[in-house]
Parts: structure tokens; sequence; C-alpha cells
């Protein structure tokens, strides 16, 4: 079963005075009739600092039968 977070997070640093608009990555929950049940989360996730627009593309891979490695995680940092 998939399903996808609706809308965007917002995180505030008071120190830095930043606002940082977050896009959530796709969740699914696997294994709900045999076997542990988990969830994972996979897909893309946009950070932008909405103050100076940097960006930050995190791309979580999602844990498959051949690939059972579900820690992996590759990112880029844009500045436009």
């Amino acid at each position: 079963m998939e399903f996808t977070p609706i809308g965007w997070k917002y995180v505030y640093l008071t120190e830095y005075d930043e606002l940082y608009s977050v896009k959530r990555p796709q969740n699914s929950a696997n294994n709900l009739i045999f076997g542990t049940l988990y969830v994972d989360v996979h897909g893309d996730m946009i950070v932008t600092n909405t103050k100076t627009n940097e960006q930050a593309k995190i791309v979580i891979s999602r844990q498959t039968w051949t690939n059972r490695t579900p820690c992996k995680i590759e990112g880029k940092v844009y500045d436009d």
C-alpha cells in the first residue's frame, strides 16, 4: 500500500532566522499480510531555503527484493 504525504512541511530556525520548506517523500507499507510489517520511505525530498532560494534534492532509495539496502540516500545542493 502506497501513500503520498500532501502539502509541504515548514521548519523555522529561530537562531538563524531562516525558513525551510520541505517536500516530503512517498511512503509505502509492506508485508501487510505475511511477514513483518514495515514502512518504507522512498523517493525525492526537496528542502528549500526560502530566504536564499538554495535547494537540496535528496533521493531515498526504495527497498526491494533484490536491493536490501534500505538506508541508501543520495543528494545534491543547488544554488540559484
